[in-house]
């Protein structure tokens, strides 16, 4: 008799550790859902501020060029202008 009862709360022991596994495979499940999706958010919030980024490097590098541009033909200008 003992050991019926010992067996019987054994197997709701069994049962009750089975049902919280399940739960807790779709807690996994869910919380690797997530991730994978902050994961794709992530890449694309990188992505958006290289290209951001880029864009605005290229933009310096435009405004340098004439920048540059200018002070050599002032340079030239000026060259001329003294007679050289």
């Amino acid at each position: 008799m003992k050991e019926s009862v010992h067996l019987s709360v054994m197997m709701n022991d069994i049962i009750a550790l089975d049902s919280s596994l399940k739960g807790l495979s779709v807690s996994v499940k869910n919380l690797n859902n997530s991730i994978s999706k902050l994961n794709e958010k992530l890449d694309d919030f990188i992505m958006d501020s290289i290209s951001s980024i880029n864009k605005s490097n290229e933009l310096l590098i435009s405004l340098l060029k004439k920048d540059l541009t200018n002070k050599n033909e002032m340079e030239d200008s000026d060259g001329k202008k003294n007679g050289n």
